[in-house]
């Protein structure tokens, strides 16, 4: 396992929210997809990606999203470029698999870098 998100110099959280109505069986399709497929998809598509990992809200509060994605990234110039090719045209950015029906209906509540500015602990902790 490499660096975890948090302990890179910058990171990109992205939150995510699903329609109210999915059922059981299709948020464990969207989990399973998010975890075997997404996740290894960004960081592979994406220069200078070199971990990522996935968290559910512990205590749901409204207007916060339930699904949240942190990506490690090594660099500040990784992040400009990843951002450039977010911003620019289309056919710039990665094109990641479709995913199950609950992806597809999942919207994206904000998509954020940041940048290392501090820490204090151990050097990486395994999540396991």
């Amino acid at each position: 396992m490499g660096a975890q998100p948090l302990s890179c110099p910058f990171f990109l959280a992205v939150g995510l929210r699903t329609e109210p109505d999915e059922s059981d069986a299709e948020l464990r399709a969207f989990a399973d997809f998010y975890d075997s497929v997404h996740l290894g998809e960004v960081v592979d598509l994406n220069d200078g990606f070199v971990s990522a990992a996935r968290y559910e809200l512990a205590e749901p509060a409204a207007g916060v999203p339930y699904w949240l994605a942190l990506y490690g990234i090594d660099g500040e110039d990784s992040a400009r470029r990843f951002l450039a090719r977010l911003r620019g045209p289309a056919e710039r950015r990665a094109v990641y698999s479709a995913g199950p029906p609950a992806w597809r209906r999942a919207g994206v509540v904000w998509r954020m870098i940041w940048q290392n500015a501090g820490a204090v602990g151990v050097e990486d902790l395994d999540p396991g």
